[in-house]
């Protein structure tokens, strides 16, 4: 037998209106009060930035052509600083603006929010200015064999100047650096194509590039860092990447300096004596040595263990460095005003000056501690689920792993003694 609805009478639905008239009103209809889990205004803040950031997000899509413009507009303005303005390093914008705020800070930017350079790269925007001119690139064969071992040499070369060459406290060789890489880019670039130059020679980009893979958004280009971890030298510039800073603590250190000693007495006199030597001989015997003790724990798997390096060389940069961008990259504000040391004010900040009152050797220490075991810790990690990816179950990864493991052991350790010695003079 089929229901049918029967209609309601009239008296029905007057009656229904009369009882809910009689309860009290509530939003959509629910009666009961419900109690946040966390304040309201927290949804209100979160809903709130998270429009906002929409926001920028969209402008910033919009404003790239406008960002480009500015990023290279302060290049040619260090540039210039660097060849006209004072010789004094700590009056001019040059030196800080690029051994602090730039190659240090950026490297944390990126590390922590994802690859932000190819917008700011003057380099890439000076060819992308020529091609739409109507330059056009020649597109040269890269040799397989050259690698990105070229890309190796320069980073090498670039904390050979930082550490060794006292090209830090010289404005004008800075500026007359810059011009240099501008041209040899330039010229890389028309040949071989801007893609092919910047993951094959350019440090800068594939530097950066790297450092992105660990950031909160990942960023980097895939096709690009595709082509930079298959290249030969792959592993060679990662290792590059943690023995250039590790060389710079380790520069001037009595254990470092003990070992040199032993080791010259079998060098020739001559040879010892020859400028910038001991430097020199000291980066590319760390680096080496970074080389040999990599590629013996991790042998044919060298390549795949490289990616889980590349949190150390940024918790080596934190170390290292921070307090140093901390303080020394205060200058930027007032240098901004007065790039060349000539007395002006620009932006009415010449006036100034950083204070270190908010850190000192006990919050430095503590922060390196932590970075170093927390980026070493990151490596082990990632490098187990390497190991679980190569093989066929978790005890094999197990095995595969551990000899990685010891050696970040080693390096942890290394790390510490080369950064306490200055702190607390071990």
């Amino acid at each position: 037998m089929q229901l049918v609805a029967k209609p309601r009478p009239a008296w029905f639905a007057a009656g229904l209106l009369s009882a809910t008239a009689t309860l009290p009103a509530s939003a959509h209809s629910f009666y009961e009060r419900y109690d946040l889990p966390i304040p309201l205004s927290y949804f209100l803040w979160g809903a709130g930035l998270v429009v906002a950031l929409t926001f920028v997000l969209v402008v910033f899509q919009t404003l790239k052509p406008l960002i480009r413009f500015a990023a290279s507009l302060l290049f040619f303005l260090t540039i210039a600083a660097a060849l006209f303005g004072t010789a004094n390093p700590l009056m001019n914008l040059a030196p800080s603006l690029v051994w602090v705020t730039w190659w240090v800070g950026l490297s944390l930017v990126i590390a922590a929010f994802g690859d932000v350079w190819p917008l700011l790269d003057p380099w890439r925007t000076l060819w992308d200015v020529l091609a739409r001119l109507g330059l056009r690139p020649l597109m040269r064969t890269w040799p397989v064999v050259w690698g990105m071992y070229p890309a190796v040499l320069c980073l090498l070369a670039w904390s050979w100047l930082e550490v060794v060459f006292p090209i830090a406290v010289v404005p004008r060789d800075l500026g007359f650096l810059a011009l240099a890489w501008t041209a040899i880019s330039l010229t890389g670039m028309w040949m071989f194509g801007a893609e092919v130059w910047q993951t094959r020679t350019d440090f800068v980009a594939i530097y950066f590039r790297l450092i992105a893979k660990i950031g909160l958004q990942a960023t980097s280009d895939k096709a690009s860092t595709s082509a930079i971890s298959e290249a030969r030298g792959y592993v060679g510039f990662i290792l590059a990447m943690l023995a250039t800073v590790l060389f710079d603590g380790l520069h001037g250190h009595p254990a470092w300096l003990s070992i040199r000693d032993a080791v010259f007495t079998l060098l020739p006199n001559w040879l010892i004596h020859v400028r910038y030597f001991s430097g020199t001989f000291g980066l590319i015997a760390v680096w080496l040595i970074f080389m040999a003790s990599y590629k013996l724990v991790t042998k044919q798997h060298a390549k795949d263990f490289a990616p889980s390096l590349i949190p150390i060389a940024v918790a080596y940069v934190v170390a290292h460095n921070f307090s140093n961008l901390v303080i020394q990259g205060q200058n930027v504000v007032f240098l901004l005003s007065d790039p060349f040391g000539s007395g002006w004010n620009l932006l009415g900040t010449a006036d100034f000056r950083p204070s270190s009152d908010f850190i000192n050797a006990k919050f430095v220490w503590y922060l390196a501690v932590s970075s170093i075991v927390l980026g070493h810790v990151v490596a082990v990690v990632v490098a187990h689920r390497t190991a679980l990816r190569l093989c066929a179950n978790t005890k094999q990864a197990s095995w595969l792993a551990l000899p990685f493991t010891a050696l970040m052991i080693a390096y942890t350790l290394l790390s510490l003694l080369i950064i306490a010695e200055p702190i607390v003079g071990v």
